[in-house]
């Protein structure tokens, strides 16, 4: 059984039962030196706030937390915070390209062994038009991605260039990164070594 949080979701009941059991939002607004650590540190959150929650049947449980910022022209993206902000997001990636960097750690709840790793793709566009954006935040839905990037959106997919990287990742969640890290977390620990002086 897999925990999953958030938007990742959709990617998850692709490859795993799981049951959704928590939801919660977390808003990494602190200070940041660089996007990857701003991503893993944002999942580890998550995972701290799942591990106070009462967790039945662990034996094949796993947790698994994720997040993403968008990186463009040096600067990090999150959220828009609101319909402005969306606006000047989306017009800004028309003709250029975009970088995602998500991050994911996945916990044997059972066990505690853990593992975590960043998976980075880039999307480029082509030129589209400025209205492109008042449709996309008219739905809503562009103010809950990163950066304002939908790039799966029907009215997006047709301006996208290229991607670089897998769909699934800049979507949110790379699921082969995922997978590997599941099957890493599901290890047994290794016994820690003899003191010294003990045989």
């Amino acid at each position: 059984m897999i925990q999953s949080l958030d938007v990742t979701q959709g990617i998850l009941q692709q490859k795993a039962t799981y049951n959704s059991w928590l939801s919660q939002q977390v808003q990494a607004k602190a200070a940041r030196r660089d996007c990857e650590a701003i991503s893993v540190r944002a999942a580890k959150v998550f995972q701290d706030l799942v591990n106070t929650q009462k967790v039945e049947d662990l034996q094949n449980t796993y947790l698994v937390t994720a997040d993403q910022v968008v990186m463009f022209e040096g600067c990090i993206r999150e959220k828009p915070e609101d319909d402005a902000q969306a606006r000047r997001f989306i017009q800004s990636y028309s003709g250029a390209s975009a970088r995602t960097i998500g991050s994911c750690v996945c916990t044997s709840i059972a066990g505690g062994n853990f593992s975590e790793g960043i998976d980075v793709a880039e999307v480029y566009f082509k030129p589209f038009p400025d209205d492109l954006a008042d449709k996309l935040i008219e739905e809503g839905s562009v103010l809950q991605c990163a950066g304002g990037l939908m790039v799966e959106h029907p009215l997006v997919a047709p301006h996208v260039d290229r991607v670089v990287g897998s769909m699934d990742s800049v979507m949110g969640l790379s699921r082969q990164m995922m997978l590997h890290l599941l099957i890493m977390a599901a290890e047994p620990r290794s016994p820690p070594p003899p003191e010294r002086g003990q045989r």
